[in-house]
């Protein structure tokens, strides 16, 4: 669901605001939404939590800038090593995200 909240005018720039993106999907429809439907131009994002599945690449060739508070893997690695999670769940997310970072041509 898109809310478009405040004043506006058609053409203004506006930041989209979620809290995780994967492969950016969702950002590009609600940019394309708002654009269509709202006129309202969308540069830049901000998500809370980037899963680094090829969004920030997708959004690029899209034109917009990704901005997020925290990537998975730094997140993972952070609770690994204050002993959030124990090794086996650390390793076996870490190799997911690489498997899928293969999947989709993401470094």
């Amino acid at each position: 669901r898109v809310f478009v909240e405040g004043v506006y005018e058609k053409g203004e720039h506006v930041l989209l605001i979620d809290d995780l993106v994967t492969t950016g999907g969702g950002i590009v429809e609600t940019a394309e939404f708002l654009r269509t439907n709202a006129g309202l131009l969308v540069r830049d994002v901000l998500v809370l939590v980037d899963r680094e599945e090829g969004a920030r690449e997708r959004l690029k060739g899209r034109g917009y800038n990704l901005n997020s508070i925290l990537g998975l893997e730094a997140m993972l690695n952070y609770l690994m090593a204050s002993e959030k999670i124990d090794e086996k769940w650390y390793r076996k997310s870490i190799d997911y995200l690489q498997q899928r970072r293969s999947e989709r041509g993401v470094e």
